[in-house]
């Protein structure tokens, strides 16, 4: 019975942990704040604290490289000082990613493929963050509020712009 258990509880972690895997770009939301770098997805020991400092010029680029339960594994580096690269788990809500390609709207898709159904088009992306909600490979999972309403769905590796510095427009 306990090897039994212990075979599910390892599968139902390994599962977890596969999932929402991925390379993609982001940057961080708020800008002139701490936001703490953890250890672990669940802990709250804090390797490090990232920010982006607009009076500095100081921004950091990140990289994301899984998703779990509203906790992002990145490695971030900073662009013009601090550039030694700092790797742990990040809150969700301190992420997102910059539209590009703005001819057109920006179109949201059902499935991590061009070939998927189109869920809705974002036909103003202006300069303003979409937030990020899960990945897989180079694709992102984006909502956005246009004139009132949600707009989901995942975001083609062409329409993101991670570079804080620009749009990538």
């Amino acid at each position: 019975m306990k090897k039994s258990l212990f075979i599910v509880i390892f599968l139902f972690v390994h599962y977890s942990f596969a999932q929402n895997t991925c390379n993609c770009g982001a940057i961080l939301i708020p800008k002139q704040n701490k936001i703490p770098i953890y250890d672990h997805p669940i802990s709250k020991i804090i390797n490090y604290y990232i920010m982006d400092d607009t009076n500095s010029y100081n921004f950091n680029q990140i990289i994301i490289f899984q998703i779990i339960n509203g906790f992002a594994k990145i490695s971030a580096n900073g662009i013009n000082k601090d550039t030694a690269e700092k790797k742990g788990w990040i809150e969700l809500q301190y992420l997102g990613i910059y539209p590009s390609g703005w001819e057109g709207g920006i179109k949201f898709y059902s499935e991590p493929t061009k070939e998927s159904k189109i869920l809705s088009v974002f036909q103003k992306p202006y300069y303003i963050p979409l937030r990020i909600l899960k990945c897989s490979g180079e694709w992102l999972y984006v909502y956005v509020y246009e004139n009132g309403i949600k707009k989901e769905g995942w975001l083609s590796p062409e329409n993101q712009c991670s570079n804080p510095l620009t749009t990538c427009n």
